[in-house]
C-alpha cells in the first residue's frame, strides 16, 4: 500500500497576518443591503441578526491585529484614526490672498481671463475645468522667467505604500521641476518613466483628486475625503517629504489641504470649501471674478509655496 504524506501547513497567528479591512468592509455592506431587501419577512430577521452580529464581531477583532491594511477607495473617517491621522484646520488670510492676486503679472491676468472665457462659453464637466485650471497654472508658472524650472502634470501617477493596500493612481500630479540633465525626458519622453517623478521635482509638486459634480449636492466629494488623505500619507510614507500638499475637486468647488507627519502618525490641514461656479466668474476684471484669480493663485502656491502666513493651521 503505497505511504500518505501528511502536509501541515503552518498556522500563522493573526498579529503575523496581513489583512485588508476593505473585503470586511463590503461584507457588512452586501449585508445591509440583503436586510433592507428582506425587511418584513419574520422567517429571516433572527438570523439576520445572528449573521451581522458575528461579522461586527470579527471586524473587531481583525481591527486589533498589528498588521490591517486598508484599501484607497474604501477609505473611511475611522479608518483614518486608525492610522493616527487626525483632522485639523487651514485657515487662509483673506488680506493676504488678495495682496498675492494684485502681484499677478499682466501676462498671468491675461491668461486667467482667457480661463475665464472658456470656463463661460460652454456648460463643462469636472475634469474640464480642472484640466483647465491646471494647463492655465501651468502656463503662467512657465512663463516667469526668472525661474529656469518647468512644470509638468502627469496624469495618473501610480501612488503605494505599506499602510494602504493595493497601488492607487491619483488623477494627477502637478510637479515643477528643473530642466537639467536628463529630467525633461525622464518626465515626459516617449517611453520614459515616472519612478523618479517626486525626486525630480524635490519640494514642488501637489496632487489634485478629480471627482464628479453631483448637482449642488457636496456630500459626495466630502465623502471622498479619506481617500485623498490616504493618498497623501501613502506619498508621504514614500518620499519621506515633511509636508503633503493636495487637492480635492469636482471643478466647481475646491479643498485645499496640507498633510504633516507627526512622532506617531500624522495631522492633515484642511481648508473652507471654495466655489468656482458660473456665477462666482463675473467679468475680466479682478475686482468682480475674484474667485477664479485666487483660485490660480492658490494653485500655484500649493506648487512652489512663496508667500508668507498666507494661512494659519489650526487644530
Amino acid at each position: 500500500m503505497a505511504s500518505t504524506t501528511t502536509i501541515h501547513k503552518r498556522k500563522r497567528s493573526l498579529q503575523d497576518a496581513r489583512i485588508d479591512l476593505s473585503k470586511m468592509r463590503m461584507a457588512l455592506d452586501s449585508l445591509s443591503v440583503l436586510r433592507e431587501e428582506l425587511d418584513g419577512i419574520q422567517e429571516t430577521d433572527k438570523e439576520m441578526d445572528t449573521i451581522t452580529e458575528h461579522v461586527g464581531a470579527l471586524e473587531r477583532i481583525l481591527r486589533g491585529a498589528q498588521k490591517t491594511k486598508l484599501s484607497f477607495s474604501t477609505m473611511k473617517k475611522d479608518d483614518l484614526a486608525q492610522l493616527d491621522v487626525v483632522r485639523k484646520r487651514l485657515v487662509f488670510h483673506p488680506d493676504r490672498l488678495a495682496a498675492l492676486v494684485q502681484q499677478l503679472t499682466p501676462k498671468a491676468t491675461d491668461e486667467i481671463d482667457l480661463l475665464r472665457d472658456r470656463l463661460l462659453e460652454f456648460e463643462r464637466g469636472s475634469r474640464m475645468i480642472i484640466d483647465a485650471v491646471l494647463l492655465t497654472v501651468a502656463k503662467i508658472a512657465n512663463a516667469n522667467e526668472q525661474s529656469k524650472s518647468h512644470v509638468a502634470i502627469l496624469p495618473g501617477l501610480a501612488i503605494a505604500s505599506g499602510t494602504v493596500s493595493g497601488s492607487h493612481a491619483v488623477d494627477y500630479a502637478v510637479i515643477q521641476y528643473r530642466d537639467e540633465l536628463d529630467n525633461k525626458e525622464r518626465l515626459l519622453g516617449l517611453g520614459g518613466g515616472r519612478d523618479d517623478a517626486f525626486k525630480i521635482s524635490q519640494s514642488d509638486f501637489f496632487l489634485v483628486e478629480a471627482k464628479p459634480r453631483q448637482s449642488s449636492d457636496l456630500s459626495a466629494l466630502v465623502s471622498s475625503i479619506p481617500e485623498v488623505v490616504a493618498q497623501a500619507v501613502a506619498l508621504q510614507q514614500t518620499t519621506r517629504r515633511t509636508e503633503v500638499r493636495f487637492c480635492l475637486s469636482n471643478g466647481h468647488t475646491w479643498i485645499f489641504f496640507i498633510l504633516k507627519p507627526k512622532t506617531v502618525g500624522w495631522s492633515y490641514y484642511e481648508s473652507a470649501t471654495r466655489q468656482l461656479g458660473r456665477e462666482m466668474l463675473g467679468n475680466s476684471s479682478i475686482g468682480t471674478g475674484r474667485a477664479l484669480y485666487e483660485m490660480v493663485q492658490l494653485a500655484l502656491e500649493w506648487l512652489a509655496p512663496s508667500a508668507a502666513e498666507l494661512y494659519e493651521l489650526l487644530d
